[in-house]
């Protein structure tokens, strides 16, 4: 959603109340992870700055105590992440969007609504060419930010320096965080 927008929105949640009144609201992230903290306190000035009567707390917690949190449905807003197994839109769909996704089934998105989305993760699996699948997939993608069914905060960016002479190196964010299995892989070039 863009940030010009929240305050349409917020003022009508719950018949204009909640702009009226004010809100509370807590963002748990993972103790330990700099880059989640950071992104919670961002919203949270984000949110803060719409409407002086919304108050956001940013809780860390540990990630045993945080997975426990959110699989009682304890949590309202959580940051999590996903580094993808594969190569595909797939791999990001079915995971934040399908009912029985790992992020999916804890949103607990209304039952006509989930059935919306996940008919379209199906479509979207079985076709097998791109230009078949890319309308399902960029048709998921803007429900997901209409319904605002997740809030799409981060994306991490790795890099690796070398120098010009170093060959044989390969990116692929797909990769997360690397074993460094591929250093063997490299080589130098003589100038």
């Amino acid at each position: 959603m863009r940030p010009e927008r929240l305050p349409e929105e917020f003022k009508l949640a719950w018949d204009g109340e909640v702009w009226d009144k004010g809100s509370y609201m807590q963002i748990a992230y993972n103790t330990g992870n700099d880059t989640r903290r950071l992104s919670s306190e961002i919203l949270k000035a984000s949110i803060e700055a719409v409407n002086p009567r919304f108050n956001v707390s940013v809780v860390g917690m540990p990630w045993p105590v945080l997975l426990a949190s959110r699989t009682a449905g304890k949590l309202p807003v959580y940051v999590g992440g996903w580094l993808e197994d594969y190569h595909d839109p797939h791999n990001w769909a079915h995971p934040f969007l399908h009912s029985q996704g790992a992020y999916g089934r804890i949103v607990r998105m209304p039952e006509e609504m989930a059935a919306e989305f996940d008919a379209l993760i199906v479509e979207g699996a079985v076709l097998t060419t791109v230009e078949e699948r890319r309308p399902v997939y960029e048709e998921l993608q803007l429900k997901a930010q209409e319904e605002g069914v997740n809030t799409w905060m981060y994306q991490v960016l790795g890099r690796y320096h070398f120098q010009p002479w170093i060959k044989g190196f390969y990116y692929n964010p797909a990769y997360g965080q690397p074993p460094y299995t591929w250093i063997y892989a490299l080589s130098k070039e003589a100038h």
